[in-house]
């Protein structure tokens, strides 16, 4: 990981597209067919933000049920596309909300070893600096646009608010 920091997050809206199983390479998949439907739509900018979440803890949740969310953030796109379908994958485009709240922010290289590797590593770094996870909350991988340009993304794990 090369960087991390602390941050406060609002209240975000955003369109999405689902996929139910264990987590791995179909998530990235996934990813793939979103931002497809992405750019045959226009939507896609030079400052857009793409977000994967995975929704279930594997740990807790089995396999078969696990949700992972690939979501771009949006306010305007709610009553032009959902509950539409994109011919290509058969997913479907939902809508949501993320709550906002405070996170440990990784910034980490843009590739599936890193997050694979930051997956794995990040709650002993949270342990590290004393750090508490939020497990009401999901973990959130984020994708802004203008850092993958630069080759690197960042994995937002929900914390508690820190004393003091």
């Amino acid at each position: 990981m090369t960087d991390s920091k602390i941050e406060t997050t609002s209240a975000a809206a955003y369109i999405f597209m689902r996929r139910t199983g264990a987590y791995g390479a179909e998530n990235a998949a996934l990813m793939e067919s979103f931002k497809a439907w992405l750019r045959s739509r226009n939507l896609l900018e030079e400052d857009s933000v793409i977000l994967g979440i995975a929704q279930d803890d594997p740990a807790v949740t089995p396999p078969e049920r696990c949700r992972y969310d690939v979501c771009f953030l949006t306010d305007d796109c709610r009553k032009r596309f959902e509950g539409t379908f994109d011919p290509v994958s058969g997913n479907r485009i939902e809508y949501g909300t993320t709550g906002g709240g405070v996170y440990a922010v990784f910034t980490i290289e843009h590739s599936a070893h890193a997050v694979e590797q930051a997956w794995n590593n990040l709650f002993a770094e949270l342990s590290k600096y004393r750090l508490t996870v939020d497990r009401s909350r999901p973990v959130v991988e984020r994708y802004a646009c203008t850092m993958v340009r630069n080759h690197l993304c960042e994995i937002c794990v929900p914390i508690q608010q820190p004393a003091g």
